[in-house]
């Protein structure tokens, strides 16, 4: 079998014969994931103006979203290390018991008058907050994994489209919520419901159901076999190896720079779109426009990503239209109109489906260039490959928002949104310059790098 088709086939789910218990499981799981993304994303149509109206800055009340990632940056790796030793589902359960009490008490900080002590706890509230949504993520994984062997990818991306979701209409129905009742009404509700889906899934993991569940992660892991030779294989295998791949560090790079542009949003979207006079509603369906575009980018990137289209290109291309996001949303400087309700919206669909393309793109071509550049064909490579680039997409959506609060009061909306059109733009000339300079056969038996330029450096040169 070809090797560039085999890495894509490995993403492609099997039909499967799950139990009952297995869907059930899968299902509260999947559940728990979206309740914690959606109280981890409400406040983005309407934290910003309560924290100005305590007169904080947005370079200050830009890092409380900022600091969310970075916490999951640093707490997730830890999580996962010692999650034998935790437990996975006592991770998992405790972990929504912390976000979902977290989501509660932030509703209750708009009773401290205070702007100091609001944002200081604000912080605080965040970041234990984000400590909990690191355990739902990093359990929920680890537990898809063990409980559902040889069908990791379909079940995973149960996982991945909750959390996605999640993010995406959490902002929506925060606006919803706070201009029917509120600062408090959102967290309450949401919060609310989460801790409810905590103690559902206690009860699940109790039941008799539960205990078969707990028998199957056992079996499962007791059925695992661990080579001397796999042992050699994931050793040689290491992130470092993987990151001096030029493909595999361009992608990564790639995302992090698309989820600066998604964290930019988050800060300073609100505040521009105030301008117009429009409800709370109105912003998180603003955001929502973001989701619906990114969805209809899916079925145009499955016929992409089919393993004969270099998806360099296709990700130079989810760039440029997140480039054109920036002409229409503000406007840009140099366009001589004034800034219009429409040109926004308009601008959050290209958004849309630029992340979109960036984030599934750059996903599929890491993993495709490790397979090429000799790794296994196992869960091993997709779980680190899949780690990292969650640690860079953290690290640009800590980036993003931390930034954009600076920027945006020293400069304006418009002139702030041409430095993150720049990073973009960079990236779109990264990609097409990779494109044209490096080359990558592959005929089943080597696979062979091939550089134009005179100056690559050989370590990076494959030829079986």
């Amino acid at each position: 079998m070809n090797m560039k088709n085999k890495s894509i086939d490995m993403l492609v789910p099997s039909k499967s014969n799950w139990s009952k218990r297995q869907w059930l499981f899968l299902i509260s799981t999947t559940i728990a994931t979206l309740g914690s993304a959606i109280c981890i994303s409400l406040q983005a149509p309407f934290f910003p103006a309560e924290a100005e109206r305590k007169h904080v800055r947005s370079t200050v009340y830009g890092f409380v979203f900022g600091v969310y990632s970075l916490t999951v940056f640093v707490t997730a790796p830890l999580f996962g290390k010692y999650i034998d030793t935790i437990k996975p589902l006592f991770l998992l359960n405790s972990g929504t018991f912390l976000t979902s009490s977290c989501c509660i008490l932030f509703g209750c900080l708009d009773q401290i008058k205070s702007g100091p002590t609001f944002i200081t706890f604000a912080f605080i509230v965040r970041i234990v907050e984000a400590i909990g949504e690191a355990a739902v993520v990093t359990s929920s994984y680890a537990i898809v994994a063990k409980a559902f062997p040889g069908e990791i990818c379909v079940a995973f991306a149960f996982l991945r489209a909750a959390f996605g979701i999640g993010l995406t209409i959490g902002p929506t129905i925060g606006g919803l919520l706070y201009q029917a009742g509120g600062f408090t009404l959102p967290f309450a509700c949401m919060g609310g419901l989460l801790l409810a889906i905590a103690i559902i899934n206690i009860s699940l993991f109790w039941s008799e159901n539960g205990k078969q569940l707990f028998k199957l992660l056992k079996n499962n892991r007791e059925s695992s076999v661990i080579t001397e030779e796999s042992v050699r294989s994931v050793e040689s295998s290491t992130i470092g190896r993987a990151l001096s791949i030029p493909s595999v560090t361009l992608c990564l790079l790639a995302a992090s720079v698309g989820a600066i542009s998604i964290g930019f949003f988050e800060t300073t979207l609100e505040p521009h779109l105030r301008q117009f006079k429009v409800e709370p509603v109105v912003i998180g369906l603003a955001f929502l426009t973001t989701a619906g575009s990114e969805a209809i980018s899916f079925p145009l990137l499955a016929w992409f990503c089919n393993g004969k289209q270099n998806l360099k290109l296709v990700i130079a291309f989810g760039h440029f239209l997140i480039c054109i996001t920036y002409l229409f949303v503000g406007p840009a400087p140099f366009i001589p109109v004034a800034s219009e309700f429409w040109m926004s919206i308009v601008g959050l669909v290209f958004h849309g489906l630029g992340v979109g393309t960036v984030f599934f793109a750059t996903h599929v071509e890491a993993l495709q260039a490790l397979i090429l550049y000799g790794y296994s064909d196992s869960f091993q490579t997709y779980g680190m490959i899949s780690g990292v680039w969650a640690a860079f997409f953290e690290f640009g959506h800590f980036v993003g928002p931390s930034m954009s609060g600076v920027i945006y009061d020293l400069l304006g909306f418009r002139v702030a949104s041409q430095i993150i059109l720049i990073f973009q733009l960079i990236m779109v000339i990264a990609n097409v310059f990779y494109y044209f300079v490096f080359d990558i056969k592959s005929d089943g038996s080597s696979i062979k790098l091939i550089a134009i330029a005179q100056w690559i450096p050989k370590c990076y040169l494959t030829e079986q």
